[in-house]
């Protein structure tokens, strides 16, 4: 999402990719996903700004469509972001984008 802007370079220290998230079918927590998504979220900021010394404002994911609904991430709070073309070199699957901003200024903040 950001490598498409020539700003690329300065705003990718602050969106942090979310790759994978998987709980086994065996895992039977209600509201687990959503629980853990939250957690990460909340303690993201701190670690990262203590390790790479810059504070991120938005945290960016892929959902395989239609294989998962990605759920848990609406009920942690995240927002569609749009679809891929599915062109990785071993993805030909499409993928739904999904956001969540860590402030509400965030997109002014990547459109410095």
């Amino acid at each position: 999402m950001a490598g498409r802007c020539s700003c690329a370079r300065r705003t990718s220290p602050l969106v942090v990719d979310n790759p994978r998230f998987l709980i086994l079918p065996w895992i039977k927590v209600p509201g687990l996903g959503s629980h853990l998504i939250t957690i990460i979220r909340r303690r993201l900021p701190v670690g990262w700004t203590e390790r790479y010394g810059a504070t991120p404002v938005l945290i960016k994911t892929f959902v395989e469509t239609p294989r998962y609904t990605g759920a848990i991430y609406r009920a942690s709070g995240w927002i569609r972001g749009g679809t891929t073309q599915g062109r990785g070199r071993y993805d030909r699957d499409r993928k739904g984008g999904r956001l969540r901003p860590l402030r509400s200024d965030w997109k002014q903040v990547l459109n410095r």
